[in-house]
């Protein structure tokens, strides 16, 4: 048996990662999928003061509390920048980290950092109209995406607004990510790029590259694909 820690990316909760947890279950895994503080079931908190520590100190306790070992750790976009840093920090409990088509955290970078000039005006520009959150996308603008009517529809309907803090403050890692084992997981439609600090990483020894011909929501556009690769993770 192994044990599952699931993060969702921005907007999500535990909920999204609902398709894969059943599949992991049903094989007889431990799965403990995670809503971060400010986001679905946990939206009515003040998310406007929720910080990116506190996200990555949430996946800390909840890992201890439940004196969780030998984890296989799985963050899904922006959550990659929670999963590596608690994966860094946690040797002797997070045994895999797996990145699905997700940011990764650079020292001293915050994931809007990692933005081209434009992007990033943008970014604060529109989070600072927005009382401090990141709007989740619309219907329309999920066209394109890789999810069918009823994926996006059920996205829509979910996602909440994202904390602004979470991705404009920066990452501490205890150690390098090279240090780590991983697996980073590419969705390449419509986009096959990666990230250059996932890029940066290739040749690292405990690293490992795949991908599925999917969008960027696999868990809910391919999540038995997904569930295979967190079993060879495991």
């Amino acid at each position: 048996m192994t044990t599952y820690v699931l993060v969702p990316g921005a907007w999500g909760g535990a909920w999204l990662w609902e398709p894969v947890t059943r599949d992991l279950r049903a094989r007889g895994h431990e799965v403990h999928p995670v809503t971060l503080p400010g986001l679905s079931a946990h939206a009515a908190e003040p998310a406007t003061a929720v910080t990116l520590a506190e996200h990555v100190t949430a996946v800390h306790e909840l890992i201890e509390r439940m004196d969780l070992t030998d984890v296989v750790l799985a963050g899904h976009s922006y959550a990659g920048i929670v999963t590596g840093q608690v994966a860094a920090a946690e040797p002797e409990r997070v045994a895999h980290a797996v990145f699905v088509d997700a940011n990764l955290p650079v020292e001293g970078e915050s994931l809007v950092g990692a933005f081209s000039p434009a992007g990033q005006d943008h970014m604060h520009e529109s989070i600072a109209a927005n009382g401090g959150m990141w709007l989740p996308p619309t219907l329309e603008e999920l066209a394109g995406a890789g999810l069918d009517g009823p994926q996006a529809e059920l996205f829509v309907s979910r996602a909440v607004p994202h904390p602004g803090l979470t991705v404009t403050q920066p990452a501490a890692l205890a150690r390098p990510l090279s240090q780590l084992r991983a697996t980073y997981v590419n969705c390449t439609v419509p986009n096959p790029a990666i990230p250059q600090a996932a890029e940066a990483l290739r040749e690292a020894p405990g690293w490992t590259f795949t991908e599925i011909a999917t969008g960027h929501w696999p868990m809910l556009t391919a999540p038995v694909e997904l569930a295979e690769i967190l079993l060879k993770a495991g």
